[in-house]
């Protein structure tokens, strides 16, 4: 199962003193490709999902290269 962006932004949670905030720093690496860029992204200082993607243009994908455990 592939996370949208939007998704993925809206279930990165940290909890700090007891409560839990959204998480609003995120870390990106980049690889470029002949046709476009492949990154993946993950919460910046603390543990969260990591999601892969595609960039081609303005058109984002998930990553097919990668597979994700099944969600339940």
């Amino acid at each position: 199962m592939h996370k949208t962006l939007e998704d993925y932004f809206r279930s990165q949670f940290v909890t700090y003193d007891g409560k839990t905030f959204p998480v609003i720093d995120h870390a990106l690496r980049v690889e470029f490709t002949n046709d476009g860029v492949r990154f993946y992204i993950h919460p910046a200082n603390c543990s969260g999902d990591t999601c892969n993607y595609e960039l081609h243009g303005n058109v984002l994908a998930p990553d097919p290269r990668v597979t994700y455990p099944t969600e339940n």
